[in-house]
């Protein structure tokens, strides 16, 4: 029991760490937005593991964050991922409703 606590604590400071990481980086518009927030790693499958899962999680949202910011920051002359403020807070609810553990889309 307490190992598992010990391995949450570790996979959330983990992600606390990485998502700190992505959201202090300067975005820098002078470089393009994929090399300013690096790619998404896609997957054939949904991760069978639950920590390989959760990883993907932090991710996933981390980068759609950078990709945000550097589209307000850059300007949608540069870059249009998310027409409208109301789209990336949509996707990003998505997101957020498949990786949370107890929401109707992860149970």
């Amino acid at each position: 029991m307490a190992f598992n606590m010990i391995i949450k604590l570790f996979l959330l400071s983990l992600s606390v760490l990485f998502i700190a990481k992505v959201t202090l980086g300067k975005i820098d518009c002078e470089i393009g937005p994929f090399e300013s927030c690096g790619s998404l790693k896609l997957f054939d499958e949904i991760p069978g593991e639950v920590s390989k899962f959760y990883d993907s999680c932090v991710e996933t949202k981390s980068y759609f964050r950078c990709i945000n910011e550097f589209q307000v920051k850059c300007g949608m002359e540069r870059m249009e991922v998310f027409p409208t403020p109301v789209l990336f807070e949509d996707t990003y609810g998505t997101i957020s409703e498949i990786c949370e553990e107890g929401t109707l889309l992860n149970t």
